[in-house]
């Protein structure tokens, strides 16, 4: 669900990224497959509350990604710590922790981390996640330069402004 396609504001977005916070100690964000053909979900809220790194997950639909997101935030809630290296069981299989490279945040990646904390002011916290790497799901790893999710092109609703600005019908020359 994306909430500013569906016509909400920014102001509308951040309440609702606020109000979760509030309530729940975390936001999921979850982002639809762009020109990759990649979705991804990832925590807002952990760094500030919790003294953690946001997680990521690469690969899975919104359902699937935003409640592996929740079940792990909520063991961050309950005091437990994730450490890049060390193996996690989730979805019957085995993850990693992988340190994200600090390129995704500077190319938007965590957009709604960024406008969120951007929007609190200072001192915002360390710009620091995990990805939840599920090597049987998603072979791409995000702690690499490289690998730069969201930079391949527009999102979900750029492409449909733009696609709202294509003319239609015919064209005839002069």
């Amino acid at each position: 669900m994306c909430l500013m396609c569906d016509g909400a504001s920014i102001d509308e977005v951040r309440f609702r990224v606020h109000g979760c916070i509030t309530q729940y100690g975390w936001y999921i964000q979850a982002v639809e497959a762009g020109n990759d053909g990649t979705d991804w979900a990832y925590t807002v809220g952990l760094s500030a509350g919790f003294d953690h790194p946001e997680l990521v997950v690469v690969g899975l639909d919104f359902l699937k990604g935003g409640s592996l997101l929740n079940a792990l935030a909520e063991e961050v809630g309950h005091g437990d710590m994730f450490v890049a290296g060390e193996q996690l069981r989730v979805l019957g299989d085995v993850a990693e922790p992988v340190e994200v490279n600090s390129r995704q945040f500077e190319h938007g990646t965590f957009a709604t981390w960024s406008d969120y904390y951007s929007c609190l002011g200072p001192p915002l916290p360390r710009a620091h996640a995990l990805q939840v790497w599920l090597p049987e799901v998603d072979p791409l790893r995000l702690d690499t330069a490289s690998n730069v999710l969201g930079a391949s092109g527009p999102n979900r609703a750029a492409r449909r402004r733009r696609q709202r600005r294509k003319p239609s019908g015919r064209r005839y020359r002069r």
